[in-house]
């Protein structure tokens, strides 16, 4: 985080100068749960220069299936109610707020559940494990009319560690948990359209900006705070001057314009953020690589050579199905696969092959130079 302790009396200048406090307007807060000294210390292990993780993230974009489930008592906001136009809606903002990060979502559909019990935020362990559907890989969303201790919002951590299989409770709690009214276009809206924002960026590892004085949320060009900033600054006039805000004991830039603070004006992740939610990202997608349902993502990159699990089948060549430990080599096609080992339970099936040189996707059997294989894992 960001300490900038020679800056105080430059900042109190500019503050009194250009920066006056508006009335205050509370946004409504998350029910986040504090981060496990076990998540923390796995998020910080994935940014380490030396993380294998680290070094084969792919330089391209992620994007996650969206499975939405909106659980309501009676057909209003209040109810819980959120017509799929408004859930479209608020994943196209979201999209938006997330498009510099590289990472994007795509609304496979939304489920609704009449049920008052869910709708009003009791048993949401029975409401999740009923509802979810996906693998590791999928954001679920649920839009409820209530939530216990008057939050707008909550979502679950990643789970730490590599390799490991999440199943079970820990895979159907996987989700973030939105109120219906905090869903641009409902009746009643709250005027905060970042609430899934911020919720799915704890999805993505990420903390609040105003975890205190010291490591703070563990990124380094986030600001340190006690508490949320819970206010707009009037940066003067352009607005181009740095908000302020008195924190660990002195005057110092704010981060009421960052999605996971606490403020109105919330617009923006910073880069640091960005490199983290990335990084979360690669990890549930390698994580989700042998779940059912697993997502299409990009088993290699710039090889000529790739080792095919059992029962491969290849798109690009309707109908051939590929023995056990298949070796494909694109400079000869198909007549290159040979058997290397016994079956294995995962199933990878390989939508398309894509030429180096052209970038086209080929249905050619001597398609040269592979360079990505997209592959979706199942059972």
């Amino acid at each position: 985080m960001y300490i900038y302790p020679a800056l105080s009396a430059i900042l109190m200048a500019n503050a009194i100068k250009g920066s006056v406090i508006l009335p205050r307007q509370q946004a409504g807060s998350c029910g986040q749960k504090p981060a496990s000294q076990e998540f923390i210390d796995f998020a910080k292990s994935l940014h380490s220069p030396n993380s294998s993780l680290t070094n084969r993230q792919e330089q391209g974009g992620y994007n996650f299936n969206v499975y939405a489930n909106v659980v309501f008592s009676e057909e209003n906001s209040r109810g819980g109610f959120v017509s799929e136009e408004n859930v479209k809606k608020n994943i196209d903002t979201m999209n938006r707020h997330y498009s510099r990060s590289g990472i994007s979502f795509t609304l496979v559909g939304t489920k609704y559940t009449n049920q008052r019990t869910w709708a009003q935020g009791q048993d949401d362990g029975g409401m999740k494990r009923q509802l979810r559907q996906g693998s590791y890989a999928d954001l679920n969303l649920y839009y409820i009319a209530s939530i216990p201790d008057g939050a707008s919002g909550f979502c679950t951590f990643p789970m730490p560690g590599r390799g490991r299989r999440i199943g079970g409770d820990a895979l159907a709690r996987d989700g973030c948990v939105m109120l219906a009214r905090t869903v641009p276009g409902v009746e009643g809206w709250t005027k905060q359209d970042m609430v899934t924002t911020h919720e799915v960026g704890h999805w993505l590892g990420l903390r609040h900006t105003f975890e205190g004085c010291g490591v703070g949320d563990g990124i380094e060009d986030t600001f340190p705070q006690e508490r949320p900033t819970g206010q707009c600054t009037n940066r003067g006039k352009g607005g181009n001057s740095q908000p302020t805000v008195q924190a660990c004991g002195a005057l110092q830039y704010s981060n009421e314009l960052n999605f996971m603070d606490y403020s109105p004006c919330s617009v923006e992740f910073t880069l640091g953020q960005e490199q983290r939610m990335r990084e979360i990202a690669q990890s549930r997608l390698e994580i989700a690589g042998g779940q059912a349902g697993g997502p299409l993502r990009v088993l290699s990159r710039h090889q000529t050579q790739i080792k095919l699990p059992a029962g491969t089948l290849l798109l690009s060549w309707p109908q051939i199905k590929l023995p056990a430990g298949a070796l494909l080599n694109p400079m000869s096609g198909v007549n290159a696969v040979e058997e290397v080992g016994p079956a294995q339970l995962v199933v990878l099936r390989v939508l398309s092959v894509i030429n180096k040189t052209t970038g086209i996707r080929s249905a050619d059997p001597q398609c040269k130079d592979l360079v990505d294989v997209a592959a979706f894992y199942h059972k």
